[in-house]
């Protein structure tokens, strides 16, 4: 493995956890980048932000200049919004589709 692809692991991950970010990081990655073609600018709706794929999605999205709305329970909300969605809705209390208005890009 070239030095320049390798970081430390985290000291709060246990070992399975820190193996786990890049298979989420690369499925997020290319869904939103490769497949999805995601540009800054556009509205993309995450459902399940707070998830493993989600969480990620999430922050790339956003990274990328992308507006991120995502679906998450009650008890997540304030996660979603903490890892940059500008709109969280509770998948539970409110209808997505009603809270979204037109997106350019969903990821479920």
């Amino acid at each position: 493995m070239p030095a320049e692809l390798v970081v430390p692991k985290p000291p709060r991950l246990s070992f399975a956890q820190a193996a786990a970010v890049p298979l989420v990081a690369l499925t997020a990655y290319q869904a939103l980048f490769v497949d999805g073609n995601l540009k800054a600018g556009q509205r993309i709706l995450i459902h399940g932000g707070s998830g493993g794929v989600g969480h990620m999605a999430v922050q790339l999205a956003k990274h990328a200049g992308a507006r991120v709305l995502a679906t998450a329970s009650a008890d997540n909300l304030d996660y979603v919004r903490t890892i940059g969605a500008d709109v969280a809705i509770d998948y539970q209390e409110q209808r997505f589709e009603k809270v979204t208005g037109e997106v350019d890009f969903v990821l479920e």
